[in-house]
């Protein structure tokens, strides 16, 4: 099984970007509205067969909210929000889980919405690069999550069916994409998060991925690791098969002494 994350808001605090909002609209604009909204204009994008890189729409949709409350912004302004966007934190609970997860023998991925360049500079910031061995962007077929392009387009860089991947995501709207193509899916109960009612279930639900990899481990141990204590055990059934053996041509010899 490829373990495959998402990035933005599962892996990385989208919280972060609090500090570069409020300095252009105060408490005016909510995180999590900025989030809602470059999401769905990238979704609108994928719909009308359109497709600009995500950071471009995150900055679209920052002008269209100064717009709409007639605050004039400024260049430094929407460089400190492109800024923002490249260096969220993980959350706390990340690098540790990881680490588990990739001693437990999994494969572990990214897939992303975010443009190539700008993940890259992500996980970089985050010190999350060494954990993955595909990092994953919706650039490669210019379709945004949850197209099902988008998981199919993975599984194939991945050399594996979508059934043998488990998206992660903290978002229901990406496990349903997934779900779709039968990928198996894990929910991360971020803050503010909560799963979509009747859709569908996911195979995982999490608060967070500590949680996700005590309840994956035992799965992901390594193939060697499973077969050591088989081939201990086998060793010892020889040893008592020949030490029998041994035995009774000892006994066999003294009676015929």
């Amino acid at each position: 099984m490829v373990i495959v994350f998402d990035l933005n808001g599962t892996l990385l605090d989208t919280r972060a970007l609090k500090p570069a909002l409020r300095s252009i609209f105060g408490p005016t604009l909510a995180t999590e509205q900025f989030v809602t909204g470059v999401l769905q204009y990238s979704m609108a994008l994928t719909l009308s067969g359109e497709y600009r890189a995500f950071s471009d729409i995150a900055v679209a949709v920052l002008r269209m909210e100064a717009d709409s409350r007639k605050i004039k912004l400024s260049d430094r302004a929407v460089d400190q929000t492109r800024a923002a966007l490249r260096s969220m934190p993980p959350f706390r609970d990340v690098p540790g889980a990881l680490r588990e997860l990739r001693n437990a023998g999994f494969r572990l991925a990214v897939l992303t919405n975010s443009a190539a360049e700008d993940v890259r500079a992500q996980l970089a910031s985050a010190n999350l690069s060494g954990y993955f061995e595909h990092v994953l962007s919706v650039a490669q077929v210019r379709r945004f999550k949850p197209a099902r392009e988008t998981y199919e387009s993975a599984a194939n860089a991945l050399g594996v069916p979508p059934h043998q991947i488990l998206m992660v995501a903290a978002h229901p709207w990406d496990l349903i994409g997934a779900a779709a193509v039968g990928c198996r899916t894990a929910f991360i109960q971020r803050p503010g998060t909560a799963l979509f009612p009747g859709a569908f279930t996911p195979t995982y639900v999490a608060s967070d991925l500590a949680q996700l990899a005590v309840k994956l481990k035992p799965a992901g141990t390594p193939r060697e690791s499973r077969i050591l204590p088989v081939l201990a055990a086998a060793g010892a059934l020889s040893l008592v098969v020949l030490t029998a053996g041994v035995m009774r041509s000892a006994s066999s010899n003294s009676s015929g002494n």
